[in-house]
């Protein structure tokens, strides 16, 4: 008996000091936490931001602008179109950055530089070595016509990935609609961490008896971009959980799909990545 009531009183004595000390240990452990929050907002914003903006410097030339009465001849400008990565077209109606040839004839779609649907089309005639005329879809003759700026140099820095950005409204729905659909379905509902997918994921993996499906989110893959190591560890996991709930708090759904369309890996060439479905399609 004596024994009983000894554990008993430790037990009441332990029960006394955690009511004693509750507010104690509650009150500043919110504090820092509270603290570690706000470092990780501001931190996961500056981040996002800085990553979106963060692009190679190129340098180009000073680009080919068509006069007529200019000295050139066919030969010579295919060559030229060539050089600024335009493509021979293999339908009657060139699309953006295309020619096709008739004769002395160039049908030119310069590309599509500001994000309209409609780049000019333009008719560049060639008699001899000269320019005779230029003519855009509309019967306008032209004075000048500027086709476009040859690449010299790319300047990576540290961050060796080949980037160029885009607008959401710039890429097609199709686009978006096939990512939305193969990596986040739910991403318009969820709030950043979808427990749904992370459900399916782990069902899917205890089935097979290895890892063949992810539970990420799209704001997930996004924060594990922003924070750059590879490693599935538990405490990352939930790390990453922590970003994309605040980066969602953020940020709008089209600012974050926007800048996962900005970001996601899409190859490689030699030891430059390809990051970005802007890069890609220049790239593939």
């Amino acid at each position: 008996m004596p024994k009983v009531r000894r554990k008993t009183r430790k037990r009441k004595r332990r029960r006394g000091f955690l009511r004693r000390n509750f507010l104690r240990i509650l009150l500043p452990l919110l504090f820092f936490s509270g603290i570690a929050l706000v470092l990780i907002h501001l931190d996961a914003g500056h981040r996002f931001r800085e990553r979106m903006d963060r692009f190679p410097s190129r340098i180009y030339s000073a680009g080919l602008i068509l006069r007529p009465g200019m000295d050139i001849t066919p030969e010579r400008l295919t060559e030229q179109l060539e050089l600024l990565g335009y493509r021979r077209a293999e339908s009657r109606d060139p699309g953006p950055g295309e020619y096709r040839t008739s004769w002395n004839t160039f049908t030119i779609r310069l590309r599509n530089q500001e994000g309209g649907e409609n780049p000019p089309l333009v008719k560049a005639r060639i008699r001899g070595r000269h320019l005779i005329n230029l003519i855009d879809d509309e019967k306008n003759w032209l004075d000048s016509l500027p086709i476009g700026q040859r690449l010299l140099g790319t300047f990576f820095g540290d961050l060796q990935e080949e980037r160029v950005p885009i607008l959401l409204e710039e890429t097609p729905i199709h686009l978006r609609r096939a990512i939305l659909t193969i990596e986040d379905r739910r991403f318009r509902s969820h709030p950043g961490v979808d427990p749904f997918g992370i459900a399916r994921a782990l069902f899917a993996n205890l089935r097979s008896g290895r890892v063949v499906q992810g539970g990420s989110t799209i704001t997930q893959q996004l924060a594990k971009n922003l924070y750059g190591t590879g490693k599935r560890t538990v405490p990352r996991k939930i790390f990453e959980m922590i970003i994309a709930l605040d980066l969602e708090f953020q940020f709008t759904k089209d600012e974050i799909l926007e800048a996962y369309l900005n970001d996601i890996y899409l190859g490689q060439r030699g030891p430059v990545a390809i990051s970005g479905v802007g890069a890609a399609a220049e790239f593939y």
